[in-house]
Order: C-alpha cells, then structure tokens, then sequence
C-alpha cells in the first residue's frame, strides 16, 4: 500500500538495488548497473577502504591515502573507476603536486585505457572542463590525449559519445570550430532517441560561435 517498490538486477541475475523507483537514487544506480559500474557488495567491501584515504586524505597522508584508494579499486576496477579521478585531485589540490597528478593521469591513460575507454572520457571532461581545476592546472594536451585514445578504444569509432567527448576537449580549449565539426558527427552518430542530448550541446556550441564573431 502507498509507495512503490522498484528491483533493480545486474546482468548476473543479482538484485542491486530494492526501492522506490522515483526516488533520487534509482536513476543512477540504474545506469550504473547496466554499465556493470555499481555492485553492493563490493560496495560494502571497498566502504572502509575509501572512508579510510578520505582520513588519510585529510591529514595529508598522501602516500596512506593513494594505498587506501588502490586497495579500493582492487575490488573491481570498472566498479570503482571513479578513484582514480579522485587520486588525481587529490594529487593536483590537496597535495598540489600538479607534476605527480598528470604523471599518475596519463599512467592510467595507458594502463586502463584499451579495457576501460570511458573512464579515458571522464578524465578528458575533468581536465578540459572539470569545476575542481584552476585554468592554470588544466593540460589540454592531456585531456585531449585521452580523449582521443579513448576514442581509439571504443567498441564503435562512430559511437557518439566518445566523439562527443573530443568536441567538449576542443571547445574547453577554445578551438569552437573544431568542437562544432565534432559535436556534428557525434550528433550524426547518434540513436534517434538519443539525438536531443548532442543537439542541445551542438546548439550551446554554436550560439558561443556567435557570441565570439559578434565581439570580433
């Protein structure tokens, strides 16, 4: 009676997630569980792990904090991907160390990038346009490198959302032209149901065209 009650079951036939299928969590762990990036039982493993860099993280602990953090992404390294973003920011803002942070970066760049190419896409966004940068910080080389590798390593060279991820680079770095050429494709490449998201990034591209043309 009253509120609905949503399973949600990997691949695995495993159930992940038990509620309320409007609540704020559905949607993500959703997603997450059809891209095999979400298990609540390595969730609940790797917990005092990460709870622990965060300590360490906190008093300065780098080394502790980095062995906390892999120990983490050992449970699964596609399930807890997201930490090596989170030692890259730790490295770059809290130790700022700008020298180990891309060093560890573009390591995982080549290590992971032919088994997980869209991790390569979160780590091309978070240092093109990612709101824990300073410009100053920002290697676009990197980013763009990334991105691109990540591209190489898609199941499809079509698949718009790596193409898409060039775009971002391209206009975070000021090449608006080049982001339009892409943001095309990546449009072009798209599902139907799928086209609105790339169109509205398209259009938000263009109209900065001609913002930048009007003041020139």
């Amino acid at each position: 009676k009253g509120i609905p009650s949503a399973f949600i079951v990997d691949r695995e036939g495993i159930i992940q997630y038990i509620g309320n299928p409007l609540g704020e969590l559905f949607e993500d762990i959703l997603v997450k569980v059809m891209s095999g990036r979400y298990n609540l039982v390595k969730q609940i493993e790797a917990e005092p792990s990460i709870d622990a860099a965060k300590s360490y993280r906190a008093g300065n602990s780098w080394s502790e904090a980095k062995k906390a953090y892999d120990n983490a992404i050992a449970i699964d390294k596609v399930v807890f991907a997201h930490l090596y973003i989170e030692q890259f920011r730790m490295l770059l803002n809290d130790k700022n160390d700008p020298t180990a942070a891309y060093a560890y970066i573009s390591n995982v760049v080549t290590e992971r990038g032919s088994e997980d190419p869209e991790l390569l896409t979160w780590i091309a966004k978070e240092i093109a346009g990612g709101e824990s940068l300073s410009d100053q910080d920002r290697r676009m080389d990197v980013a763009m490198n990334a991105a691109k590798t990540a591209l190489t390593f898609a199941r499809r060279s079509t698949d718009p959302l790596y193409i898409a991820t060039i775009a971002y680079v391209h206009f975070h770095n000021g090449n608006i032209d080049e982001a339009i050429k892409w943001q095309r494709k990546a449009y072009f490449s798209a599902r139907e149901k799928d086209k609105a998201t790339y169109k509205y990034d398209l259009d938000s591209y263009r109209t900065q065209r001609q913002h930048v043309e009007a003041f020139e």
